[in-house]
Parts: C-alpha cells; sequence; structure tokens
C-alpha cells in the first residue's frame, strides 16, 4: 500500500484567479498557525481536473507537501492539492478575512 509522509501542510483559500494561476492566502497547519501568513501563486496545471473544476474565489483546499513511500521500497516527492467539499467564502467573509476585520 502506498502512504504518504507529509513534510509541510496548508489550509488556504482562492483569492484570485489569474489566466493560468490562482492566488491564495495560506495558513500553515505544519507550523500550527490560525491566522492566515502566508500568500502564493499556484499554478493551475498542479491541479487534477476535478479539483479544476471547483476553482473559484473563496474555494478552501489543503495543500500537502511530502513524500509517497511505495511497499517496493520506492519514494517519490510529491505536492498535491485537494480543494474540500465546502461552500465558497462569501465575498463579504473574504473581504472581512483580507482586511483583518
Amino acid at each position: 500500500m502506498v502512504s504518504l509522509h507529509a513534510q509541510q501542510e496548508w489550509e488556504g483559500y482562492v483569492v484570485e484567479i489569474i489566466e493560468f494561476n490562482f492566488v491564495a492566502n495560506l495558513i500553515d497547519l505544519t507550523a500550527k498557525a490560525v491566522v492566515e501568513k502566508e500568500e502564493a501563486v499556484i499554478p493551475l496545471e498542479e491541479l487534477s481536473d476535478c479539483d479544476q473544476a471547483m476553482l473559484e474565489v473563496g474555494s478552501i483546499f489543503r495543500w500537502v507537501i511530502g513524500y509517497e513511500n511505495f511497499p517496493s521500497g520506492t519514494k517519490r516527492r510529491v505536492s498535491h492539492i485537494v480543494f474540500r467539499d465546502l461552500s465558497a467564502i462569501s465575498e463579504s467573509e473574504l473581504k472581512e478575512m483580507l482586511l483583518g476585520l
């Protein structure tokens, strides 16, 4: 069975979609942060087809970077983004979060 050992993990939400990328505010779960402290510009090609269909401003996702370990002993570094099946953050909630209100 393949297992994933996370090295870094974030939870984020989409603040803007620009051509072939999206901008997201991130909470560093590895550091046990509770407020957004990071912003990332992520290429759309990082997303699966299913997750690209869920992409919209306010969408919430989890991003994990780590190692997949295979029974054969092979190890592969991966970046995995999964959009959560939750309602997107509304525009007013997003503005409040961005302005720190």
